[in-house]
């Protein structure tokens, strides 16, 4: 098992002026909530103490325009903050079905993780179908064969879908499949692997036939791409049987995955789902220029957190 390190931390700043000391805490019980340092509205308070302790007053804290506070998949539900863990349940390419493409060439947004799809030659409409949660819908391309020519050669698209999941995020699995009937095809249906999707869900008419039988999975890290280094080939076949792909591999670090396919006949896909699990390796918290008004000495700067079990 791959032991992650999960650091949930405080944050605290003191001064120690001649009237008492000055505190600005992020996180815990009883500090700033660790979102607040982010905003362009302001950081919360700062806290000014005499002598003995007591509080004497709460100073509001701003920010400066020149910062920009950014997160990566950090997860702030309690008041630590730590890495995002992935759901292996939870479909890491799925889109918002309300999303407004505009003129189709806009990024689709990928809500769970904020990353982005991208069809390329202005498919996102069709691209999103594969994406919306809809197994009634579907990414569908016709081909055309050319009756001069043997089998296979014609006129077609190659579908070249590219997903930037935003930051390195653990992967351990692709699945997709064709509109499927739940007359014609309940025992594949039925044969869904976690999450498993009602019968209901599917329409009545099956396009089984239109199963993907050419097509490629390729990823990059974010280490791979600052040394300049190509896609990973993860999977490729000419002779794909499988009407209902579901493609699973160790889990890696990923923050690009790309889908092709080769246009040989007509080919859909109704859904296309990417899953993960695990901590996120990396993630990153940049807060605000903080402004406190007025000049403050601080000399020190503290923090704690702690390692839940498993990890280090």
């Amino acid at each position: 098992m791959r032991c992650i390190c999960v650091f949930l931390c405080s944050f605290l700043l003191c001064a120690a002026p001649a009237a008492g000391r000055t505190e600005y805490h992020l996180g815990g019980a009883d500090g700033n909530p660790w979102q607040i340092a982010l905003t362009a509205e302001g950081a919360g308070f700062y806290q000014v103490f005499d002598r003995d302790g007591q509080l004497l007053r709460s100073l509001p804290v701003g920010v400066t325009l020149h910062g920009a506070g950014t997160d990566t998949l950090i997860d702030f539900s309690a008041t630590s903050i730590r890495p995002r863990f992935i759901d292996p349940t939870v479909n890491l390419a799925r889109a918002d079905p309300e999303t407004n493409l505009g003129s189709g060439s806009n990024p689709i947004p990928l809500p769970y993780i904020g990353g982005t799809a991208h069809g390329g030659q202005n498919q996102n409409f069709n691209v999103f179908k594969m994406l919306d949660g809809d197994p009634q819908t579907a990414h569908f391309r016709r081909f055309t064969q050319d009756p001069n020519s043997r089998p296979g050669i014609g006129e077609g698209w190659a579908c070249g879908c590219s997903f930037d999941f935003g930051a390195d995020v653990p992967v351990n699995r692709v699945r997709f499949y064709p509109r499927l009937g739940p007359e014609d095809d309940l025992r594949l249906i039925e044969d869904f692997s976690t999450p498993q999707i009602p019968a209901a869900r599917f329409p009545e008419t099956s396009f089984a036939d239109n199963y993907v039988k050419w097509y490629d999975l390729r990823v990059s890290d974010s280490a791979k791409a600052s040394n300049g280094a190509k896609f990973e080939i993860i999977q490729s076949t000419r002779e794909n049987l499988d009407i209902v792909v579901d493609y699973r591999f160790n889990t890696r670090s990923i923050r690009w995955l790309t889908l092709r396919t080769f246009p040989l006949r007509n080919w859909e896909i109704a859904e296309f789902e990417v899953y993960g699990e695990g901590y996120v390796a990396k993630t990153v918290y940049l807060s605000q220029i903080l402004d406190f008004g007025q000049a403050v000495s601080w000399d020190k700067i503290r923090w704690s957190g702690e390692l839940p079990a498993g990890t280090r």
